[in-house]
């Protein structure tokens, strides 16, 4: 795999050089002609590749159309998003295939089950929500879906747990517009069922929405699933915050502690899983909680190779150590110029390696501090105003 991987990533490199201005802009800025870029891949020399940061898909850059190669048929993704500053990317039907693939590895982990319980609205409204943004007047769809669809792919049955109150003639976003309704009784009823008919079940995927339910679902009623329930979310959020919305962290050895405890959950390490991903990357990589991290370690995917970088010197950093993300993949970027991207608002700590030293598993993911200039206040960044829709005062007895 490791010599069709190089193999193809020098090859998406050069095609990569020839179309993007803003990447050859940035070889050229290092001292690198397109010949010298194929050597660095030849040698491993992985760590000395020019890169495109993240937040240069973001819009308040202004410089995600320099990124996308529109000459090719394809469409524009956009973040749900957790900074408030939604990233855009285009992508080819190759690209998203392999987006979908991406996703569908990373949830493997987990075994098909009878019923996905499933805290977040039905797939209707959140495909008609992605259409909210527009690019030169041509509809958007929102990432996250993607992972949301591998995810339903999981089980047998799938409830959605929140229903949308849809005022007439508002939209997702306005002010008034839609808020969602807990269906209390639904989650109650087939917990119950599934523990009494030794049905296996799933819960995800937002922990915004799961998180606030567990505590006063937990004073009602205990059970005992053992190791028939899995407990699988994604798309962040940990830090309390989703699109401009604000509220408290969601601190994971203690959300872990509840799950154990509200559903009698026999093994965290095994049942309870946490997905990372992001727009301008398009892979998705999962993870167990790990007592000893007090967090999530995750896998990076067989399409990828991840070095975590010194933000300041670039330098790839070995175990134990924290710093940015570098990915590296020459899958699912005929559209984008993401090949070689620095995921510049993230950071995360090196678990392990493999033997070429790129990371093999990490831990501690946590957002970075905004760049300079950035307004939370001007960046209707968010198809939902995630937090406001969870409150509590959305929460009536259904």
């Amino acid at each position: 795999m490791n010599e069709k991987f190089m193999d193809d990533l020098a090859k998406a490199l050069v095609k990569q050089y020839k179309w993007c201005k803003a990447y050859r802009k940035e070889c050229e800025k290092r001292g690198y002609s397109i010949k010298e870029i194929v050597r660095l891949v030849e040698n491993d020399e992985l760590g000395s590749l020019p890169s495109i940061g993240s937040n240069d898909w973001k819009r308040s850059r202004g410089l995600f159309k320099n990124l996308a190669n529109t000459k090719v048929d394809g469409k524009w993704i956009v973040s749900s998003s957790t900074s408030g500053d939604p990233s855009y990317r285009w992508c080819t039907r190759e690209d998203l295939v392999s987006v979908s693939k991406s996703c569908s590895m990373a949830f493997r982990k987990i075994p098909f089950a009878d019923i996905g319980l499933v805290f977040s609205p039905p797939m209707r409204f959140l495909e008609e929500s992605s259409k909210r943004f527009r690019i030169d007047d041509e509809e958007t769809e929102m990432y996250a879906l993607y992972p949301f669809r591998s995810a339903l792919k999981t089980f047998e049955k799938a409830e959605f747990l929140y229903d949308p109150v849809e005022p007439k003639g508002k939209r997702v976003g306005q002010e008034g517009g839609p808020r969602f309704q807990f269906k209390s009784k639904l989650l109650a009823d087939a917990l119950k069922d599934a523990e009494k008919n030794g049905s296996t079940v799933v819960l995800g995927p937002s922990v915004l929405f799961l998180y606030p339910v567990i505590a006063q679902s937990s004073n009602e009623r205990k059970y005992n699933f053992g190791n028939r329930i899995y407990v699988s979310t994604g798309a962040g959020g940990w830090n309390g915050r989703k699109g401009v919305a604000r509220g408290e962290p969601v601190p994971k050895p203690t959300y872990v502690e509840a799950l154990v405890d509200w559903l009698g959950i026999s093994d965290p390490e095994k049942q309870i899983m946490d997905t990372y991903g992001t727009t301008e990357n398009g892979k998705a990589q999962s993870g167990f909680y790990r007592h000893r991290w007090r967090d999530f370690v995750f896998d990076v995917g067989e399409d990828t190779k991840l070095l975590i970088v010194d933000p300041i010197t670039k330098e790839p950093l070995g175990v134990g150590e924290r710093g940015v993300p570098k990915f590296i993949s020459p899958y699912g970027f005929e559209g984008s110029a993401g090949v070689v991207m620095e995921q510049e608002d993230d950071s995360m700590t090196v678990v392990s390696t493999f033997e070429d030293k790129t990371v093999k598993q990490y831990t501690h993911v946590s957002k970075l501090p905004k760049p300079t200039g950035f307004d939370s206040g001007d960046a209707d960044g968010c198809a939902f105003d995630w937090l406001s829709m969870v409150s509590k005062r959305y929460f009536p007895a259904s």
